[in-house]
């Protein structure tokens, strides 16, 4: 008897965690045309065009990186990295450049980055101390397809003036605003962001101003933002997060609203590396894989405001899976300040595949 041809892939034998759905479970994953078909339980292998065998690994929906810088070729800072090799072969598969360029850099970071890249990008425009917040907005409204929003930023370009027009320029184009914690102070900074912005570099170690009072307290505007629904996004960097700050955070039951990098030339050879070693960082502060997970997929996901086509296997969904080994031993991780925390696990990727076609 002739099989049927049903599938381009299927994804076998691995545990599904899909957080979207609340899946916890042994089953095989079914692409057809770039799209997820079918969840099931041994589902036939001859039905498939192709079949990649995760038996003992992971499965989870694309990871998404919420904070990257890939504007390799140029890129006002000249920090940007080649996302395939840091972030597609890491097991991500869509990442947010979070403010590389300006508006006239548009072109050629669509030309060079977002058109040649295998990783799915998108990108914020990099707020300029006089940058006019109307070119900024119409940049984005052109640009839809890849610009998601504003970066307010750091190194010494923060000023109260800065963030006025980041403001403006969000505003202008309809779009979310990503701010870090640095120039005026945070409760400032905080009553400028809106529902669906983005505070990065959440846990930033002392001495800079961070989430917390002097007495290690969550400070009350913070709470405030988060209900009126502005994301607290981790932003790890070189010099962005503290596992002290992250500890005192999650003992109140603040958890970041999503897992990210700030992967960059400064920070890819320590003390971020990479994705899956970010995500390992919180296991090893005591955060469940199933949340991890969901901070790195769903999340994400619902801050781009693609969720249902990524951060998710449901059937229908765009079919971007990352496969993952998780090893069990004693594994010491850094933060930005050089402290020290030991984690029993730690997450090693092993396939990636992007739009239904395996690439790693």
């Amino acid at each position: 008897m002739v099989e049927t041809v049903k599938y381009d892939l299927l994804v076998k034998g691995g545990l599904v965690i899909d957080p979207s759905q609340g899946i916890h479970d042994k089953l095989d994953v079914a692409v057809f045309k770039g799209r997820i078909v079918n969840l099931g339980v041994n589902l036939n292998p001859k039905e498939s065009k192709e079949v990649l065998e995760v038996d003992g690994q992971i499965v989870t929906p694309g990871v998404i990186d919420l904070h990257t810088h890939v504007f390799y070729l140029l890129g006002h800072k000249r920090e940007g990295l080649k996302v395939d090799s840091t972030s597609l072969a890491k097991g991500v598969t869509t990442v947010l450049d979070a403010g590389s360029f300006y508006p006239e850099d548009v072109e050629a970071f669509r030309y060079y980055i977002v058109e040649r890249s295998r990783t799915r990008v998108y990108a914020l425009l990099s707020m300029k101390p006089d940058g006019n917040p109307r070119e900024y907005g119409e940049t984005i409204k052109a640009n839809r397809d890849f610009l998601v929003g504003i970066k307010y930023h750091h190194g010494g370009l923060g000023t109260m003036d800065m963030l006025i027009l980041a403001r403006e320029a969000a505003d202008w184009g309809e779009c979310m605003l990503m701010c870090e914690p640095y120039g005026p102070k945070l409760k400032t900074i905080l009553e400028y962001m809106y529902r669906g912005d983005v505070l990065t570099h959440s846990f930033h170690p002392p001495p800079r101003r961070g989430l917390l009072d002097e007495d290690g307290k969550v400070l009350p505007e913070v709470w405030e933002a988060i209900e009126r629904g502005v994301y607290l996004d981790q932003g790890h960097g070189r010099s962005g997060f503290s596992f002290e700050v992250a500890e005192k955070c999650l003992k109140q039951g603040l958890p970041p609203f999503t897992i990210s990098t700030d992967l960059h030339k400064l920070s890819v050879n320590g003390p971020v590396y990479d994705m899956p070693t970010t995500m390992s960082k919180w296991m090893a502060l005591g955060m469940s894989l199933e949340e991890v997970i969901k901070r790195s997929t769903l999340h994400p996901a619902i801050v781009l405001k693609k969720d249902g086509y990524l951060g998710t296997l449901k059937i229908g969904a765009c079919a971007d899976i990352s496969c993952f080994k998780m090893l069990e031993g004693e594994f010491v991780f850094e933060d930005s300040a050089g402290e020290k925390r030991t984690g029993r696990y730690k997450l090693e990727p092993m396939h990636v595949v992007r739009s239904g076609e395996v690439v790693f």
